[in-house]
C-alpha cells in the first residue's frame, strides 16, 4: 500500500488504521506526511522558478537589467538554489520514509528532527 493507493486511504478515512498492523500504520502515515511536504517544497520551486522566469523577462536582453533587477534576479536564483536544496532533501527522507514502510519500519525521531526544524513555527 502506498499513501496514495485507495486501499491505504480506505483504511485511512473509515477509521480503520487498528486492524492493520501498528508498524504499518505508523509507517505509512509517516509516508503520507512526507508526501505532502514534497508537494508543499515541489510549489516552493515553481514559485522560485516563475520569479526568475518574471526578471529574466523584464527587458528584451536579460543584460539590460538595471543593478537593482540584477541584484533582484541574483535573490530570486538563491532563493531557487535554496528551494531546490530543500525539494531535494524532502523527497530522499521520502524515499527513505517510504523503504521503511515497505519493509514494516517507520522514521525513528532522530530521523524526524530535520524534517520538523525545517517546517514554519505555529
Amino acid at each position: 500500500m502506498t499513501p496514495t493507493d485507495t486501499a491505504w486511504l480506505a483504511l485511512r478515512d473509515n477509521n480503520l488504521l487498528g486492524i492493520v498492523p501498528g508498524n504499518l500504520a505508523a509507517g505509512y502515515s509517516k509516508v503520507e506526511f512526507m508526501r505532502s511536504i514534497t508537494a508543499a517544497e515541489s510549489s516552493n520551486v515553481m514559485q522560485s522558478r516563475q520569479a526568475v522566469q518574471a526578471l529574466l523577462h523584464m527587458r528584451d536582453d536579460p543584460s539590460q537589467l538595471s543593478p537593482e533587477e540584477f541584484e533582484r534576479l541574483l535573490l530570486a536564483f538563491s532563493q531557487l538554489d535554496q528551494a531546490l536544496i530543500e525539494m531535494r532533501n524532502g523527497l530522499a527522507v521520502f524515499n527513505l520514509a517510504d523503504e521503511l514502510a515497505l519493509k514494516g519500519g517507520t522514521l525513528s525521531p532522530a530521523e524526524e528532527i530535520p524534517i520538523f526544524a525545517k517546517l514554519p513555527q505555529q
